[in-house]
C-alpha cells in the first residue's frame, strides 16, 4: 500500500510538471535526475514513468534514454475536433440545463479569475480558468461520460498550450478570454448559433497556432 501511494505521488508530481511544460519536447530525462528532484527511490519513479509513457508524454530511445515527446499534427487536430464536438453537444442541448442563472454566475466568476490571472501574467493559472469555464458547462449538462472524456482531453490541451507559450513567451497570448466573454453573452441571450460559430472560429484559430508550433 505504501509503495502504491509513493507511485501515485510520483506520478501526480511528474504529470503536473509535464502539463506545466517544465519538460519540453526533446528534453532528455534520467531516472537518477528525477529521483534526486523528487527525493524518491527508483521504484516509484520508474512506475510513474511507465504510466507517463502509456500516456504518450515520453519515449525510450536506444542509447539516448528517456525523451520527452510533443504532439504530432494529427494528435493536435484530433484533440481540437473532439473538443469542438463536445462543446457543441452541450450548446445544442443548453435548454435542458437547469438553473441557468446559477451557471451564468459561476461562469462570470470564472471570467473574473481569468482576468486576474492575465493581469498577474500567470499563464498556467489562466489556462486552468479557461478550461474551468468549459468544465462548468459540462458539469451543468450532467453527462458523466462527457465529463470523464473532457478531464483526459483537458490535460493534453493545457500541455499543448504551455509548450507553445514557452516557445513564444514574447508573443501575444490570452486571446481565449475574449471568446469566453462573448460565449457567456450569447448564452444569456439564448443565441446558441452565435455561440457555436464563435466556438468554431476560436478553436480553429487556436488549432493553427498550436499546430504551427510543433
Amino acid at each position: 500500500m505504501a509503495q502504491n501511494n509513493l507511485t501515485n505521488q510520483a506520478y501526480e508530481i511528474l504529470n503536473d510538471l509535464f502539463i506545466r511544460a517544465r519538460f519540453m519536447p526533446g528534453d532528455k530525462l534520467s531516472e537518477n535526475q528525477l529521483c534526486e528532484q523528487l527525493k524518491m527511490s527508483r521504484t516509484p519513479i520508474r512506475s510513474a514513468l511507465v504510466r507517463l509513457s502509456r500516456k504518450g508524454y515520453i519515449k525510450t530511445v536506444d542509447k539516448k534514454g528517456i525523451i520527452v515527446k510533443g504532439f504530432d499534427k494529427k494528435e493536435i487536430e484530433d484533440s481540437f475536433e473532439l473538443l469542438i464536438q463536445l462543446e457543441n453537444m452541450v450548446y445544442l442541448n443548453f435548454n435542458t440545463i437547469q438553473n441557468k442563472q446559477k451557471l451564468f454566475d459561476t461562469l462570470e466568476q470564472c471570467i473574473e479569475k481569468q482576468k486576474k490571472a492575465k493581469e498577474e501574467e500567470d499563464y498556467f493559472q489562466y489556462l486552468l480558468e479557461i478550461y474551468a469555464f468549459t468544465e462548468h458547462l459540462f458539469n451543468a449538462y450532467q453527462n458523466s461520460a462527457l465529463i470523464k472524456t473532457y478531464q483526459i482531453l483537458k490535460e493534453d490541451m493545457i500541455r499543448m498550450s504551455m509548450i507553445i507559450y514557452n516557445k513564444t513567451i514574447n508573443h501575444p497570448h490570452y486571446s481565449t478570454l475574449e471568446e469566453n466573454e462573448k460565449t457567456l453573452s450569447f448564452l444569456k441571450q439564448g443565441d446558441i448559433q452565435a455561440v457555436i460559430e464563435i466556438n468554431e472560429i476560436f478553436n480553429q484559430s487556436r488549432l493553427k497556432v498550436i499546430a504551427a508550433g510543433f
